[in-house]
């Protein structure tokens, strides 16, 4: 007689130190009316780094996004441009239109405390929603199902849509995923 095991449910990312997830994401900037559909593979260490590989919706390499301690790139396969500049809350505003942190991606990632900046209903993780009293940033927690979770990050210039979902515990370090090639052909900025 075979015998089964269910999977572990995971109910809080606080549990871990890496992790890797497949999701979907739902950019929509306010400015230029224009909203963009991806999926992306995140990978990451607890604030070591974070990097997203995103595709679109017909599987094409759409970019690859990579915050580390220092610093922050972003190669963006339909633009053709490579994007490099210091890991904080300005150069993700320019590149996102959302001010936020890496420490805040960090933290709502790994249901984890954010710092003083954030005003929460709850006072320790899980949060259900918060406020970031300066950039005025909004984090809603929508749903929570075992390791899916349903996050809006929404601001006056953009939201985002983000669906975590198949967790794993470890990392899939086939390749370095603190590297990304740039292809020669690509526009590189600094911010």
């Amino acid at each position: 007689m075979a015998s089964c095991t269910t999977p572990q449910k995971i109910t809080r990312f606080s549990d871990f130190n890496e992790g890797q997830w497949e999701s979907q994401v739902y950019l929509k900037e306010k400015a230029k009316r224009q909203s963009l559909f991806f999926s992306m593979n995140i990978q990451s260490q607890k604030n070591k780094f974070f990097r997203f590989d995103m595709q679109t919706p017909l599987g094409d390499p759409a970019g690859s996004f990579l915050v580390n301690e220092r610093e922050l790139k972003f190669l963006n396969v339909m633009q053709r441009q490579y994007f490099e500049g210091r890991a904080n809350e300005q150069s993700m505003q320019k590149l996102f239109q959302i001010p936020l942190s890496p420490q805040a991606v960090y933290a709502f990632k790994f249901d984890d405390v954010l710092d003083p900046t954030w005003e929460c209903y709850e006072k320790t993780p899980p949060y259900t929603r918060c406020k970031n009293k300066r950039s005025h940033v909004e984090l809603v927690w929508k749903s929570r199902q075992g390791s899916d979770r349903l996050i809006y990050i929404l601001h006056s210039k953009a939201s985002v849509k983000l669906k975590l979902k198949s967790f794993s515990p470890k990392l899939d370090l086939k390749s370095s995923p603190l590297e990304i090639k740039v292809p020669a052909s690509f526009k590189k900025i600094k911010i």
